[in-house]
């Protein structure tokens, strides 16, 4: 059995991802857009499907770009390995997977979602809302964003979970998370040339080298968790045209990281486990 690590990430993007070796990832603009604990749940299992069926490990495999030439010696093995690694991270944060492997993972999601006892059509419900937050998107945008199109997910879905209930978890996921997610015109994003995921490794050894100048700032908890100013300049929708659009890739892809760099760390004993899952009727 894999440790599973949930990490949510301290960006406005809506956003999640899951890397090889149970690391799932989800953004705090994703917990916003979420209604409910059903479809967190969906969302996480979606994920976690990804990682169970190896879906990320074959997708890298099967990747052109990913395969040792036979013309690689030992001389260039180095930078060769440095483009393998960044390649690699590039496809878990942009969900590179093919339409069988999402189909299978929105399965693997309703599957999940019985067994926990929460309504199975979740997903469905989350992905409505999703595609109606992209719909003056024309580039990708982050969270299942690539295949299948979105509205023949949805329906499928729908279809697969049937008409069973299951519960739904509303009040307690919102008396944690309480805030709505940020309009897709006011996130900041990561600029061409910027530090940061489309930054270079100058920039981002720059980058760190001003934050280790910055004061130290305490880390937040999930109930602590404050959406954007609604005071964001207008000219961030100038950016999400220049630099999503120059690589096919929406604002919620390319949103900037908060302010706090720390990392917090949250344990949950199997005594807080068991009363959680008590919860769930």
């Amino acid at each position: 059995m894999l440790p599973w690590t949930f990490i949510v990430l301290d960006t406005d993007g809506v956003n999640a991802f899951a890397s090889p070796g149970g690391f799932v990832h989800i953004t705090r603009g994703a917990l916003g857009l979420v209604k409910n604990e059903a479809e967190l749940a969906a969302v996480l299992g979606h994920e976690m499907t990804h990682v169970a069926h190896k879906h990320t490990v074959n997708a890298i495999k099967k990747n052109k770009a990913m395969q040792l030439g036979t013309n690689e010696t030992l001389a260039n093995r180095g930078p060769f390995l440095d483009k393998l690694a960044n390649k690699a991270y590039e496809m878990v944060l942009e969900n590179s997977f093919d339409r069988g492997d999402e189909l299978d993972a929105d399965a693997g999601s309703i599957v999940l979602s019985q067994k926990l006892g929460y309504a199975r059509a979740s997903l469905a419900d989350f992905l409505t809302r999703l595609d109606e937050r992209n719909k003056d998107q024309a580039e990708q945008n982050g969270l299942f964003a690539s295949h299948p199109a979105t509205k023949e997910r949805i329906d499928r879905v729908r279809k697969l979970a049937g008409t069973g209930t299951g519960a739904l978890g509303a009040a307690r996921y919102t008396s944690a998370i309480n805030y709505p997610p940020t309009e897709i015109t006011k996130i900041a994003v990561v600029t061409e040339g910027s530090a940061g995921l489309a930054g270079s490794t100058a920039d981002k050894k720059a980058d760190k080298a001003k934050k280790e100048e910055e004061p130290k700032k305490k880390g937040f908890g999930l109930s602590a968790l404050k959406p954007s100013s609604s005071g964001e300049k207008e000219k961030q929708t100038a950016q999400v045209s220049a630099s999503g659009g120059a690589r096919g890739l929406g604002p919620d892809r390319l949103a900037k990281g908060g302010s706090n760099p720390n990392v917090v760390k949250v344990t949950v004993s199997a005594a807080e486990l068991d009363t959680f899952k008590k919860g769930i009727s």
